[in-house]
């Protein structure tokens, strides 16, 4: 029995730390991510993250490439020529897509392709797929909350709250949600 404990136990150990490192890359990519959208330069550690974890199998891929896709669609926020911004977002939108129907419950994959395509200008004609990820989104999170980490939860119903037209019903609902989390958002 000691045997098998010697044995067992670096990897127990080695798995927990993969473990640990996985969350801390996803965790990286996703503090990247959102500094991608003032700083140029968070978006080349971004895509590193993003090919590290690849390189190690880890994470959902659907999930890395909604924030690839993202982020290419980002570099095109930071490009200088019009023709290269035009670029980078028609590079990004079906990447996110691709993610999007790879998986359709994923809150975090509808919010980041959500959030992206709502800041695209309207003759990219995303709107509507905007739109379609918002509504997703309230109709999954009650249930799906708790796979996220309450900053997501916050930051994802904070966004919907004050960027979307939603009905009374959707706001209860979102309100109710922040409350049973224990959350708050000020606007």
């Amino acid at each position: 029995m000691i045997e098998l404990l010697r044995i067992g136990l670096p990897f127990i150990l080695l798995f927990i730390g993969v473990q640990r490192l996985n969350a801390d890359n996803l965790d990286s990519l996703r503090s990247l991510y959102y500094q991608s959208v003032d700083n140029k330069e968070a978006l080349n550690e971004a895509f590193n993250i993003i090919h590290l974890m690849r390189e190690n199998r880890e994470g959902p891929e659907a999930l890395l490439r909604v924030y690839e896709g993202s982020l290419i669609g980002l570099k095109g926020k930071h490009a200088r020529s019009v023709r290269k911004k035009y670029d980078y977002v028609m590079e990004a939108l079906p990447i996110m897509e691709s993610a999007r129907k790879a998986d359709s419950m994923n809150v975090e994959i509808l919010f980041i392709q959500g959030t992206t395509t709502y800041y695209l200008p309207f003759f990219f004609g995303q709107a509507k797929r905007a739109e379609k990820n918002f509504h997703r989104i309230i109709h999954l999170l009650p249930d799906v909350h708790q796979k996220y980490p309450s900053e997501i939860v916050k930051n994802v119903i904070g966004f919907l709250k004050e960027n979307t037209h939603l009905c009374p019903e959707a706001k209860d609902c979102l309100q109710d949600l922040l409350n049973a989390v224990g959350l708050h958002y000020e606007s």
